[in-house]
């Protein structure tokens, strides 16, 4: 689902430039925060521990 851009605008929204190496968010931590690609691409990467 694509929320359009200005009505996320109309709510504040901020419009971030994303770094090809910069990391977003990690597994597990709290999410507070709504990430909408308006172009690119992102690598999802799932970490598992065998323990």
């Amino acid at each position: 689902m694509v929320i359009d851009v200005k009505l996320l605008l109309s709510y504040e929204s901020e419009e971030l430039t994303i770094a090809a190496d910069e990391i977003v968010f990690h597994e597990g931590s709290q999410s507070d925060h709504y990430y909408q690609i308006k172009s690119g691409s992102v690598k999802l990467v799932n970490s598992f521990s065998g323990a």
